[in-house]
């Protein structure tokens, strides 16, 4: 598998998948997806989401649908003050359930 950016078909089901972390990302360290179906880490416009460190900080990208194309927020390396899983509004895209994202 490539470093973040790199996208390929997926051999089971066809879809393409999209890296978006690799080593380089927060020195290595492991990050998860949110394990409960009620906690939703993507905007409603699948544009932006969030993945957690192992100590539960939040990690913000911008995405692009189009393109298939993720990224760093940049000047925002992990959501300030918010410890767990941050999940957006299920109705308004630029909200998340903690307050604006």
């Amino acid at each position: 598998m490539g470093p973040a950016g790199f996208s390929f078909d997926d051999p089971t089901f066809g879809c393409r998948i999209l890296r978006v972390s690799d080593e380089k990302t927060m020195s290595g360290d492991p990050l998860v997806t949110p394990a409960r179906a009620e906690q939703n880490p993507w905007n409603v416009a699948a544009t932006r989401f969030c993945v957690l460190t192992m100590d539960q900080r939040n990690i913000p990208f911008r995405f692009d649908p189009v393109a298939m194309k993720a990224a760093r927020i940049d000047g925002l390396p992990t959501l300030p003050g918010i410890r767990g899983n941050a999940p957006f509004s299920y109705h308004d895209p630029d909200a998340g359930s903690a307050g604006s994202q």
